[in-house]
């Protein structure tokens, strides 16, 4: 169904466009001349479209008959301007005679189009005439009773008689005259200086008067400065406008002081350089594990040697303050969640914890305390039986010297790093003493790798590591002092408009004005970075001294000169 609707309504909606450009229904209702135009421009873009010319030929003949009888009915009405009516009937004909000139096609379906040249410039003189008596009557009038209506309908009528025949008889010098006659003539007297204060307000003054010398509100209507009116002699004005300053103060300057605490979080505070070392123990633990001694690091806490005052380095928690331990379950990094149970100082407690280590043993763990106990209680009970039992001093089983061996290696302190250079001793002892970076010696020897079991030496090692960068964040504080300073100026403006004839005030009003002269700037104490971006600009600025009067005067009018204009244009819209 929408198949066949769809092509249905763009063929009606063609063809409605078609009839209404063709002038067809403009034809049927009798709009003639319309209908004529439309045609013709139809045929101009188709010359053969048969419904524009079907228009046309009906159209034309029509239209001409009734502008005939619009003229016979005007010539024959008693109206004193009745020759106009004749002028615009003869003026339509001649444009449908200039419109049909200019297309071909027309010009073979109308035979003969109608103008009217004599008829038309006949009329528009009988026009002119009865405009150009009406006016000089009038004129003569206001020569003697200065009655402006009259003269505004005088330069009326000598606008007319020119409109319709231009320089007819001596309508252009009446015209001028008439409309001198009924132009409203305004003065605008000077402002009152402010003596006290030794102000001029000229420039507002000037700025009123180019205003009212390009608006363009009223044609009938014209200004004149107090010079301008003394030059050309006009003494018989029509209206005065006064502008005067009834109060003009200029304010004290007011000074305010404001600090501002600012501060900003997370802050470089510093950046260092950190040198780690790594204990023989992670040396062997990282051998185990299959990386070299330069990748311990990956797998264990490296102990800083190195360190600057600002950071709290490992050796803060290890090497010195309370030497009281504790056992804690400790997660050994890159092990895929091994963790061994180790003895640290308790001042590193809370570093450990903040890392994820958990404060008592592992799940089926001795701490290293307990196992150090029952190292040495079996080291003295085999020494016991060995005395007893040979004087030559034979080896105890393989059992025995592997604990001993192991717990000496727990026990031993490096001077020695890897490459046999000096190294920081009581840190090295700190470190394998107390687990510092993972597995101390005692627990290495439990480390079972993929060829078996681990022996262990009585020597430890130190590698030194490449140095590492650390920032240091923190907090920075300052301290801003902002100073304001304000002058203002206000005035209040008396605005009249008085008719000169009879000194009465036809409108009056007071205008407002103010102006705050404002500045602003600072200085600051403390850490720069702490401020903003607007405390930054106001660190940058000086302190600025007040302007002087006159430019204080000049600022203040400028609201009031918006407020004058808008009433001028008000006032003399509708003179």
């Amino acid at each position: 169904m929408n198949k066949i609707l769809f092509p249905l309504m763009v063929l009606i909606t063609a063809c409605l466009l078609e009839s209404c450009t063709s002038g067809k229904q403009a034809y049927e209702k009798g709009n003639y001349d319309e209908a004529v135009l439309k045609a013709i421009s139809r045929l101009r873009k188709s010359s053969n479209n048969k419904k524009a010319s079907q228009t046309l030929i009906e159209s034309y003949p029509l239209t001409i008959s009734w502008h005939r009888d619009n003229v016979e009915q005007a010539k024959q009405s008693n109206n004193e301007f009745k020759w106009e009516r004749v002028v615009r009937e003869y003026q339509q004909v001649n444009n449908l005679y200039s419109q049909l000139n200019r297309c071909p096609a027309c010009l073979r379906l109308v035979n003969n189009p109608v103008q009217y040249v004599t008829e038309l410039n006949d009329a528009r003189e009988k026009a002119a005439a009865i405009r150009y008596q009406r006016g000089d009557e009038l004129l003569a009038r206001v020569r003697t009773n200065h009655n402006r209506n009259e003269a505004i309908e005088a330069y009326r009528h000598f606008k007319v008689a020119f409109n319709l025949m231009g320089e007819f008889r001596d309508t252009r010098d009446k015209l001028a005259e008439a409309k001198f006659l009924a132009t409203l003539k305004v003065i605008v007297e000077p402002i009152p200086a402010q003596r006290s204060l030794q102000i001029s307000s000229e420039f507002f003054e000037n700025k009123i008067l180019e205003f009212i010398e390009t608006m363009t509100v009223n044609e009938l209507v014209r200004f004149y400065s107090f010079t301008e009116a003394n030059n050309i002699g006009l003494e018989d004005p029509d209206q005065i406008i006064q502008l005067q300053f009834d109060d003009f103060v200029l304010g004290q300057v007011y000074l305010k002081e404001k600090e501002v605490q600012v501060s900003k979080d997370s802050v470089v505070l510093a950046v260092i350089k950190v040198q780690n070392s790594v204990t023989g123990s992670d040396v062997l633990a990282a051998n185990i594990l299959g990386d070299s001694p330069g990748k311990a690091l990956k797998y264990f806490q490296a102990a800083p040697v190195i360190v600057s005052p600002v950071l709290k380095s490992d050796s803060y928690y290890y090497g010195t303050g309370n030497n009281k331990k504790v056992t804690i379950c400790h997660k050994i990094p890159g092990s895929l969640g091994k963790s061994q149970t180790i003895t640290v100082s308790e001042n590193a407690l809370k570093h450990h914890l903040d890392h994820g280590d958990i404060q008592g043993t592992c799940n089926g763990e001795k701490d290293s305390q307990s196992h150090q106990k029952e190292v040495t209680k079996n080291q003295t009970s085999s020494s016991g039986t060995t005395s007893s039992n040979s004087d030559s001093g034979n080896n105890t089983s393989t059992s025995q010297s592997s604990s001993t061996s192991s717990q000496s290696a727990a026990s031993t302190t490096s001077t020695q790093n890897y490459s046999g250079s000096s190294a920081n001793s009581q840190t090295s002892s700190s470190v394998s003493g107390q687990g510092t970076s993972g597995h101390t010696g005692a627990n290495l020897a439990n480390i079972q790798n993929t060829t078996g079991t681990v022996n262990t030496t009585n020597r430890s090692s130190t590698v030194d590591t490449e140095p590492t960068t650390r920032k240091v964040y923190g907090t920075v504080k300052a301290t801003v002092h902002v100073f304001n300073k304000t002058l203002s100026s206000r005035g209040i403006l008396d605005f009249k408009i008085i008719d000169a004839h009879n000194q009465r005030v036809l409108t009056q009003e007071k205008m407002p004005g103010e102006f705050v002269w404002y500045t602003e700037w600072g200085y600051f104490n403390g850490d720069e970075r702490a401020l903003d971006d607007y405390f930054q600009e106001i660190v940058k600025l000086k302190e600025a001294y007040p302007p002087p009067p006159q430019d204080l005067f000049v600022a203040f009018t400028q609201p009031i000169f918006s407020q004058i204009t808008s009433k001028i244009r008000d006032f003399y819209r509708n003179y």
